[in-house]
């Protein structure tokens, strides 16, 4: 419960944070020159690089007026000579302020969405990378993806995320010509019916595309200088410290002293605590062997377990199994667990024949 709360204050805590930041840039704008606030204005030029059937169209789009600069075609390998008269055509153009955004379309993609806790919430991008091969038809290796939460039900403690997935053979076209036309900061958004869906997860392989290494370099650089201003405040802050700190040392031998004394105490403590629960240990090591061995038993041949949790007398059971709505019957002949019942619907496994199942049931003692 803490955990999730936390989390909700840091997602509270983030747009408030990105409303203070929009307020402070508008009021900046109103206060600067004509001549930059004209420059300014160029922030809403936008290059789209738009992947369609077989060709990749670049256009320009200013104050709601597009212009076509160019394509080429994407099936195959795109010839140099296309590509270099679409950069030419880029750049005849004036990119100060210019987005440049690679456009996907619906059939391009790849969606799902799932139901996860909500406490995956802050770690959608690792959740999915783990679960990438079951949830798609594709390797990860053959992709590019990125999620997003679609609703939140704080009541059932859970979200549903999607999962959106390109194949790098359709994106990987784009992300080569606008590096050939001079463009680093390229954005990836998908054309929903909605409205246009900003995948900013996309961005984080572009390291693998030719000419991602510069920028990739450039980060470490600034990395290192952000490393080397923060080892000079601290630096300062140690100097100012260090008649205090003088000041201090004698307390902290006298405390290490004390310290000592108490760590000392704490062992023997520790030692008579263990002493104390070694018998119960024993026993519930015991009573999870007995469990172990009774399932194993149980289970049909073909069948396996991923999971088993004890919790209590309460039994948990995670597995495959041919024809798993049988084990009901099973698991109610055993004289060593009672009221066996299904957690969750069986789900298709992984292999034709398998079922997957969520099995509860009560382990009753040794007779």
């Amino acid at each position: 419960m803490r955990a999730i709360d936390a989390q909700q204050l840091l997602s509270s805590a983030a747009e408030f944070a990105r409303a203070g930041w929009r307020w402070w840039i508008a009021e900046l704008k109103d206060m600067l020159p004509r001549r930059l606030a004209a420059v300014a204005l160029l922030r809403r030029s936008r290059m789209f690089f738009e992947i369609e059937d077989r060709a990749i169209v670049v256009t320009r789009e200013t104050s709601g007026s597009r212009i076509e600069l160019g394509q080429i075609d994407s099936e195959g390998e795109p010839s140099r000579e296309s590509q270099r008269a679409v950069a030419a055509a880029v750049r005849q153009t004036s990119r100060a302020c210019v987005a440049a955004i690679i456009r996907l379309r619906a059939n391009q993609v790849l969606r799902r969405r799932v139901p996860l806790p909500l406490a995956a919430a802050g770690s959608l991008q690792q959740v999915f990378a783990h679960e990438f091969d079951r949830q798609m038809p594709l390797s990860l290796d053959q992709a590019y993806f990125d999620c997003r939460i679609i609703s939140r039900d704080g009541k059932s403690k859970g979200l549903v995320a999607e999962l959106i997935a390109v194949r790098r053979s359709i994106i990987d076209p784009a992300l080569v010509l606008a590096r050939e036309c001079g463009l680093r900061g390229v954005a990836v958004e998908l054309d929903d019916a909605g409205g246009p869906i900003r995948l900013p997860g996309l961005l984080r392989t572009l390291r693998e595309i030719p000419g991602g290494r510069r920028e990739f370099r450039l980060s470490i650089g600034l990395a290192a200088i952000a490393v080397a201003l923060v080892a000079g405040v601290v630096a300062a802050l140690v100097d100012r410290q260090q008649t205090y700190d003088e000041a201090l040392s004698q307390q902290l031998v006298v405390a290490k002293a004390q310290a000592q004394v108490v760590q000392q105490l704490q062992k023997r403590v520790d030692a008579a605590i263990e002493s104390q629960r070694f018998l119960p240990q024993q026993k519930r090591s015991s009573s999870v062997m007995t469990v172990l061995n009774e399932v194993t038993r149980i289970l049909p041949d073909g069948a396996w377990l991923f999971d088993l949790q004890t919790n209590g007398r309460e039994v948990r059971l995670h597995g495959f199994a041919p024809e798993a709505s049988g084990l009901l019957a099973r698991f109610a002949q055993s004289p060593l667990f009672e009221n066996a019942r299904f957690r969750s619907p069986l789900t298709q496994g992984p292999q034709d024949g398998l079922e997957r199942f969520d099995l509860s049931l009560d382990f009753k003692g040794l007779p």
